[in-house]
């Protein structure tokens, strides 16, 4: 697949949890700038940004749930990944 920033090619992987998690499943999540700058970031949770029109993406870990699979491009840092 090639980077949509720098048009490298991207390497295909999984994005998985760290088994340092232990309090439930870890959560990222996408939001607009607009949300992070109005709300104070300790207390933007992934409830709250979903309310505000973010995305939640639960991560998966291998063994629970499968992992997601993402591309990385190294040249740019740029990371795309299904959720």
């Amino acid at each position: 697949m090639k980077c949509p920033k720098c048009g490298n090619e991207m390497t295909k992987g999984e994005i998985s949890v760290s088994a340092n998690t232990s309090r439930g499943w870890p959560v990222l999540f996408w939001a607009t700038s607009d949300v992070f700058n109005r709300v104070f970031p300790q207390l933007l949770t992934a409830k709250k940004a979903s309310a505000e029109g973010g995305v939640q993406i639960n991560l998966g870990n291998g063994w629970m749930k499968p992992r997601n699979v993402g591309y990385i491009c190294k040249e740019c840092k740029c990371v795309l990944m299904d959720y």
